[in-house]
């Protein structure tokens, strides 16, 4: 590191924003450090892209999906969230050492373990597809009463989906049928209690 800052001695802050020496090299010189403590974070993001507001927890997914119960215990991590108001909350997560198959942590890890599974189950579309989706996104959105018309079939078992919006803007939704135990669970109809 201070060979880096020997070499980039002479460069104003005003001139290092868009320095791409400076910038590779301080890339190049924090790899390590980069692969070890942030990587194991990213998972979603790469595969998913920005989430705004759940990123943090996605972060966190991907954390504990990349280290196993014995490497996560004992272990705090740092958590940071900001958002483009200016406004950023911090917290830090202590990884308690319990007993492996009845702690907390397990059940936490058991609870994501379908993540990467999920990911790799993801159906590919064509851009003219997407677009199509989009565009219908943007000629309902806001639209009062509306039946959604797209197929759910496509949605993994478990997934909470929009089946209505009434008049109010009262929005019902069902979920996807599960398959916990090998037994056929029924579909859930749920109204959410808010207008929007």
């Amino acid at each position: 590191m201070k060979i880096i800052i020997s070499f980039h001695r002479d460069v104003t802050p005003e001139n290092s924003i868009f320095n791409k020496d400076l910038e590779k090299d301080f890339m190049s010189s924090s790899k390590d450090l980069f692969e070890k403590k942030t990587k194991p974070s990213l998972l979603l993001a790469n595969q998913v892209g920005n989430m705004y507001t759940p990123s943090v927890y996605g972060g966190l997914v991907s954390y504990i999906l990349s280290h196993t119960t014995e490497e996560l215990q004992g272990k705090k991590i740092v958590l940071f969230s900001y958002g483009s108001g200016l406004a950023s909350a911090m917290f830090s997560l202590h990884f308690t050492k319990e007993d492996k198959m009845t702690s907390a942590l397990q059940q936490l890890k058991d609870n994501v373990s379908h993540v990467k599974s999920y990911l790799e189950k993801r159906t590919n579309c064509s851009p003219e597809t997407f677009s199509q989706m989009m565009k219908l996104r943007e000629e309902t959105h806001n639209s009062a009463p509306y039946t959604p018309v797209q197929s759910t079939d496509h949605l993994f078992p478990g997934t909470w989906y929009l089946t209505e919006i009434d008049s109010k803007h009262r929005r019902t939704y069902q979920r996807k049928q599960t398959v916990p135990n090998g037994n056929i669970c029924e579909e859930e109809t749920q109204v959410a209690k808010g207008i929007r």
